[in-house]
């Protein structure tokens, strides 16, 4: 027996990480084969930028989730996408609309009872994102970052941090000199910064 598809008025999604291996892209096809809207509002996280600049990641059904999301923009569903954190890449576009999927930074949405919802992704209060970014990415490759910072005795410092953290973090680092270690579970000798105090980190 077919199942009846439902209509909502608004449907939120957020965190689906397109471009991992955890994401549930399977999962919302089937949701999106059941339930349709009016306004759907994709709130960040959508595609993680952060893990595809590592390593790519991309096998068919999150190629369909886009794809079905274009599909339904163009049968007049009212799509807004707000960039997160790790598809932050997004927010250079935001203004800009793209097969029908409109890119901006906020939004409201004013619910049939006259409330006035505020829609945003949760970065903007997290502290360690605004502030920190380099905690952010470090955290965000917690089997590095923990074997690194086994390495703090080794070199007699507070805080190693690869290089690839601080790029992407825009540490001050012109000053330092890199250092080559190997680190278990890769196979290349990974570059990593050395800090005698965690207040010397400059951003």
């Amino acid at each position: 027996m077919l199942k009846k598809v439902k209509t909502y008025r608004s449907i939120w999604i957020s965190d689906v990480h397109l471009g991992t291996r955890g994401s549930k892209a399977k999962e919302l096809l089937e949701f999106f084969s059941y339930n349709d809207s009016e306004y759907l509002y994709l709130v960040g996280d959508i595609i993680d930028g952060w893990r595809i600049t590592k390593k790519w990641y991309w096998p068919q059904d999150h190629n369909d989730v886009i794809q079905k999301l274009l599909r339904k923009a163009r049968k007049g569903t009212k799509i807004i996408f707000i960039p997160g954190n790790h598809d932050e890449g997004a927010r250079h576009f935001i203004g800009f609309t793209f097969g029908l999927i409109k890119i901006k930074n906020q939004a409201f949405h004013w619910t049939l009872k006259k409330k006035k919802l505020w829609i945003t992704h949760g970065d903007l209060f997290d502290t360690v994102i605004q502030h920190a970014r380099w905690l952010a990415y470090v955290g965000d490759n917690v089997n590095i970052a923990s074997r690194l910072e086994s390495l703090s005795k080794k070199f007699e410092c507070e805080l190693v941090v690869s290089r690839y953290v601080a790029i992407k973090a825009n540490m001050n680092t012109h000053d330092l000199q890199p250092k080559k270690v190997k680190i278990r579970g890769r196979k290349d000798r990974l570059e990593i910064f050395t800090f005698n105090k965690g207040s010397e980190v400059i951003l």
